[in-house]
């Protein structure tokens, strides 16, 4: 739902409009953008990396072993 809301701010930005229909994937290319679903994946594995280098007796790492 984001990325709907983010593709259509790009959109506008560049000035695209309804005749000039262009793939989701080229108006990331054109704004070197990636998609949020990814960036979120990035962030969560990030996330759990750093959990799992904490100490054991750490709340947040034993919720995750």
């Amino acid at each position: 739902m984001i990325q709907v809301f983010i593709n259509n701010c790009l959109r506008k930005i560049l000035r695209i409009h309804w005749p000039d229909i262009i793939s989701n994937n080229l108006l990331w290319e054109r704004t070197n953008q990636i998609r949020e679903e990814e960036k979120i994946r990035k962030k969560l594995w990030r996330w759990i990396g750093y959990t799992l280098r904490k100490a054991i007796k750490c709340v947040t790492k034993q919720t995750l072993t």
